[in-house]
């Protein structure tokens, strides 16, 4: 466990927010969501607290605060796909004290739109300091741990990233493994991959095939200078016939709308195979839909409602006929709310195109709000109307 040292810095502005209400294509922002549970020494962390989603040289990607849980989450960070290629760490700031989470302490921004990331963090280890340069040179904002910042310099474990070129391969075909991702703050200097077939390899990056069909959960292990470890698991599925799963899964649909209004999503993807596809949707909202087998490239136009108000968490996969399952699609949708930042979103009630009340991610509460003369909203940056 690392704990950084930060200043807690409260700025009080004025937020102004149209009624303006725009249905967005799906994939038109090319952005990313990360979202997920965080849980504090085993319980599900209160509203309030902060995450942060930041580039190793300390470049905030997001920052977002923890809300009520809510269809299985209680966080979402949103940034721009600019980030793809590049790994961010998660921080984590508990009453002005920051930590780093126990398991996933970074994530690697790949090709995915969504990814869900739960975040464990004990606050009982007495290590502290920490992080040492995240936060640059420090700035303004005491640098959490570098800089003029405060915390002490200290090496950092790295941080595993294994990738591979292939995970659904027949027996025989060769797998280009990949852990150039990885990180270290001093550079790393061994890397091993145990392949769970009796064979390892050493390198950067690695060539491998299998003799026999079945799942193997490669571990690749990086190894600092100072001895600090750190292991990642990538999943290779080997068949007799060398089944691919669908690739290309497309959604096009609105990304935001009003409750008790059907919506339609076109959905399609290609099997490399020829394979015929089924489609599995879930909503967010406690429902899901699974289409029936429909020929490769085939699009599957769908419907979906959502009653209550608030934000969704839609994930799509696309699936062949042996069960090979693609990447998945996951965007939010905003049902009669507009979102304000973090700090919460607005809600239309009676869908009447004006809004109602007010939910707080900091405290989950709703309070009702009205135009003012100038037809705005004024909500402060803690997530008070005023």
């Amino acid at each position: 466990m690392i704990k950084k040292m930060g200043l807690t810095v409260t700025l009080l502005i004025g937020l102004l927010i149209t009624s303006i209400f725009t249905i967005t294509p799906v994939l038109a922002g090319g952005g990313k969501t990360v979202y997920g549970m965080l849980y504090v020494d085993d319980n599900i962390a209160s509203p309030g607290i902060i995450i942060r989603l930041e580039k190793i040289d300390g470049e905030l990607i997001d920052e977002t605060q923890v809300c009520e849980e809510d269809n299985g989450s209680n966080y979402l960070l949103v940034f721009s796909s600019d980030y793809e290629g590049e790994t961010g760490y998660f921080n984590i700031s508990i009453d002005g004290t920051w930590y780093t989470p126990e398991d996933n302490t970074s994530i690697y921004i790949g090709s995915w739109t969504g990814k869900r990331v739960d975040l464990h963090v004990d606050t009982s280890s007495e290590e502290s300091g920490g992080n040492g340069g995240t936060g640059g040179t420090g700035g303004s904002e005491g640098g959490t741990g570098g800089g003029t910042g405060g915390g002490t310099s200290e090496n950092k474990p790295p941080i595993a990233i294994a990738d591979a070129n292939k995970t659904y391969v027949a027996v025989g075909e060769s797998i280009l493994f990949d852990g150039s991702h990885s990180v270290d703050d001093n550079g790393i200097v061994n890397y091993t991959w145990d392949f769970k077939d009796g064979y390892i390899g050493y390198g950067v990056t690695v060539i491998h095939s299998f003799t026999q069909d079945g799942k193997y959960d490669v571990v690749l292990t990086v190894r600092d200078a100072e001895g600090l470890t750190d292991t990642d698991t990538v999943e290779i599925q080997v068949t007799i016939s060398g089944n691919y799963p669908p690739e290309n899964l497309n959604v096009l649909g609105p990304t935001a709308g009003d409750k008790d209004v059907f919506y339609s999503y076109n959905i399609s993807a290609s099997d490399p195979d020829g394979d015929s596809i089924r489609y599995i949707i879930d909503w967010g909202d406690g429902s899901s839909d699974t289409s029936s087998l429909m020929p490769s490239g085939l699009t599957f136009t769908i419907s979906h409602n959502w009653s209550p108000a608030g934000l969704f968490t839609v994930t799509v996969y696309a699936e062949d006929e042996h069960g090979a399952r693609s990447n998945s699609v996951t965007f939010t949708m905003s049902i009669s709310v507009q979102p304000v930042g973090d700090i919460g979103y607005l809600i239309d009630e009676d869908s009447d195109g004006s809004y109602d009340t007010f939910h707080n991610a900091a405290t989950g509460q709703e309070t009702p709000v009205a135009k003012d003369d100038a037809g705005k909203y004024l909500i402060d940056s803690n997530g008070y109307t005023g």
